[in-house]
């Protein structure tokens, strides 16, 4: 299954290398914390105003049935940047339990092949993959960072 994710990821990579010939598209990915569907009015609850994340919505990519891999936020982060399952990053639970400093830092992950693709990535929030030197975004995968580590 590893490599049925990876070549999802290259394929997109590859995608988006031969977008660059003409003008290269911009990419933008949030992911929000705890969001649940009712807290969206896009979803038809009456009491969410939620005009922006509306329109992002209508002009962009829902995913309507997704799971996450882990029930705990470090090991679904590790997961999603990486197209990996949690056991496979190093991440069975958060930073500072189970004796987790932060992930494998020898995995590839998919902004990486954005930035060989000529992007410049950036990651705006939490990471909470790793706070110590080394396992930062700044040294792992975007070039520049806003936000915040978690602990570790």
């Amino acid at each position: 299954m590893k490599w049925s994710v990876f070549a999802i990821l290259w394929c997109v990579f590859l995608v988006l290398v031969s977008c660059r010939k003409q003008e290269q598209p911009n990419i933008l990915f949030i992911l929000t914390d705890d969001q649940g569907a009712w807290t969206l009015s896009s979803q038809s609850f009456p009491n969410a105003f939620t005009p922006e994340l509306d329109r992002l919505a209508a002009e962009g990519v829902v995913m309507r049935n997704a799971f996450a891999v882990s029930a705990h936020c470090g090991p679904s982060r590790a997961a999603l940047i990486s197209g990996l399952y949690a056991s496979e990053t190093g991440m069975l639970g958060n930073i500072g339990t189970m004796g987790i400093i932060g992930m494998d830092t020898t995995q590839m992950l998919w902004p990486e092949l954005l930035q060989q693709g000529g992007y410049r990535t950036a990651l705006v929030g939490k990471w909470h993959l790793g706070g110590r030197k080394g396992y930062h975004p700044e040294h792992r995968c975007n070039d520049r960072f806003c936000g915040f580590f978690g602990l570790g």
